[in-house]
Order: structure tokens, then C-alpha cells, then sequence
């Protein structure tokens, strides 16, 4: 890309109204940019972190004018005019909080962290997101299902040493007797805010008003209704499950960090179909959807065993 903005430009108020006036007045020139550094930046990174370059575009204009850029965080050396927008790797961290580099493929349950340098913030990132992503959970779920994917994600982490109680809460007052399927189910729940996939799932509220909702604290674990829910509702509610199903998938084919891979295999059961009451004789594409979720356990091609120094 021509430096022609080079000496251009600069961003000389950063507050949010002054960001606002900047976009408004320079909205042609910051598009153009995105889209020249978008082409030649790493497309699936960009799809995993924006949903599609078009929306990275919106994405982008939409962080620098959210009421949570701080411009003293900014990283050093950092341009701070125009050519900022032309930086997507920050803006993917921005976005994320994790990159996609650095850090070598999954085998079983292990995670290799090497030294890239630069790159060594990854795991750190991908940490913090671990963590964070918990505790919006914690506020959306019933106190047993906290309980449940700490079980499902135990051998995680217990290899992720640095990780010392990432959530404080009570233990559960009352567990089913066959957990095995609340751990998948957990995982799933989990996974969708990790992932942050509302924007990327059709009628994805329905599911979020039914299994990412406080109810009562015992099985099925769902928000509380005050009327009965209708054939209707629930089989549009299953869809949205194999639309996720669907999702998952693709990623878990895309080859992602090695910490999504473990998340990922975490969700891939058989029980998973059979708590959400998704049978064959209503799903004609039922084999391929059961093959979805279990390929979900199989490491991808490319892997390499590592060992948390």
C-alpha cells in the first residue's frame, strides 16, 4: 500500500466525540485503508476474529469509536494518525484478545508453548480470555453448570498450572447423577461465549433467552418460564443447535489456536445431540450432524505434542 497518508492526518483528539468528528470527516480515506490492508492481511484470522473481511471493515471503525479505546494503551511505536487503521494486527487483539501465531498445534489432552519472541503474549491472551469468558458465564448460568465445565475442562486446567482458581464460586447444591452429559452441555454453552458467536448464528437469541439465561438451579438448567414453551419454539431452538453444531465444525476444520482445539473437544459427544432431543427421524441430515460433533474430538491433521514449561 503507498504511504500517500503518511504525514496526513493525524488523530489530534481523542476523546469520543473527537473520534466520532475523525471517522465522519476522514470516513472514505480510513475505508480505503481497510480494505487495502485487509487484502493482503491473513484472511482466516481476520474470519475468525470479525466473522468476514466486510464486517472487519465496520468492526474496526466501531472499536475505535467504542467508549472502551483507551488511547494511552496504545502500543508503543504504534502509528497514531491515520495509518493506524492500516495495523490489523491490533486490531484483531483488540477485538480478541488473542492472536493466532505463535503457538504450535494440539496433540491429546497437551499444549506446546515455544518462544516466538514477540509472539510469547499469545498464551497470555488466550489465558485472559479463558478467564474472562468465565466470568460472563458465571452471570448467565445456573451455579451448576460452572461446576460441570470445571469438571469437563479439569486435565486443562490442571496442565495450564498457571491458572490458580479462575473462578470463585460455591459448589453446586445439587448434581445429576449421570453428569457426563451436563459436562458436554456446559462446554457447548460455554464455548458460544468464548467464541463470542451470537452476531454469527441465525435466531441465535432464541438458544441465549433459554440456556444462557439464570433458572433454577437443577436440570435442564434453563431460564424460567412463565409459559409453556411450543413445539414450535423448541424445534426452532434445536435448529439453532445445529446451526452451532455447523460452526463449531468449520472452525474445528479451520485449524484453530491450540486452546480452542482443547475447548473444541471438550463439546464432542454423543450426549450432546441427546440432550438436545435431536433424533434422527426429525433431522434427515442426523448422520452428518453426529459426525460433526464427534469429529470434534479428533485433533486436526497438522498437530505437534507440547508440554507448559
Amino acid at each position: 500500500m503507498n504511504n500517500v497518508f503518511e504525514e496526513l492526518l493525524p488523530i489530534t483528539d481523542w476523546s469520543i466525540e473527537g473520534r466520532k468528528g475523525y471517522i465522519d470527516q476522514n470516513r472514505v480515506c480510513i475505508e480505503l485503508i481497510l480494505y487495502e490492508s485487509l487484502e493482503v492481511f491473513d484472511e482466516r484470522r481476520v474470519s475468525l476474529t470479525f466473522g468476514s473481511q466486510d464486517n472487519a471493515k465496520d468492526h474496526i471503525i466501531s472499536l475505535f469509536m467504542s467508549d472502551g479505546f483507551n488511547q494511552e494503551k496504545l502500543p508503543k511505536g504504534i502509528c497514531r494518525d491515520i495509518q493506524l487503521f492500516s495495523q490489523i494486527d491490533f486490531w484483531c487483539k483488540l477485538k480478541s484478545g488473542k492472536t493466532f501465531s505463535g503457538l504450535q498445534r494440539l496433540a491429546d489432552e497437551y499444549v506446546e508453548l515455544v518462544d516466538y519472541h514477540a509472539e510469547i503474549t499469545t498464551f497470555e491472551f488466550d489465558l485472559d480470555k479463558l478467564s474472562h469468558s468465565l466470568t460472563i458465564y458465571s452471570d448467565l448460568v445456573a451455579a451448576n453448570m460452572i461446576y460441570f465445565w470445571l469438571q469437563a475442562n479439569k486435565k486443562l486446567l490442571d496442565e495450564l498450572s498457571n491458572i490458580v482458581n479462575p473462578f470463585e464460586g460455591d459448589g453446586p447444591t445439587c448434581v445429576a447423577e449421570s453428569p457426563s452429559k451436563y459436562k458436554v452441555d456446559s462446554s457447548f454453552r460455554y464455548l458460544c461465549v468464548f467464541l463470542n458467536i451470537e452476531s454469527q448464528i441465525p435466531g441465535f437469541h432464541l438458544y441465549k433467552s433459554k440456556y444462557l439465561t439464570k433458572g433454577e438451579n437443577k436440570p435442564q438448567y434453563t431460564a424460567k418460564k412463565n409459559e409453556k414453551e411450543s413445539h414450535f419454539k423448541t424445534s426452532e431452538i434445536r435448529l439453532v443447535v445445529t446451526t452451532i453444531i455447523d460452526y463449531l465444525y468449520k472452525l474445528h476444520d479451520e485449524e484453530p489456536t491450540p486452546l480452542c482445539q482443547v475447548l473444541l473437544r471438550s463439546v464432542g459427544g454423543k450426549s450432546l445431540l441427546d440432550l438436545y432431543k435431536i433424533k434422527p427421524e426429525n433431522y434427515p441430515n442426523f448422520d452428518e450432524l453426529r459426525h460433526k460433533v464427534t469429529s470434534l474430538k479428533t485433533p486436526n491433521k497438522k498437530v505437534a505434542t507440547y508440554v507448559i514449561r
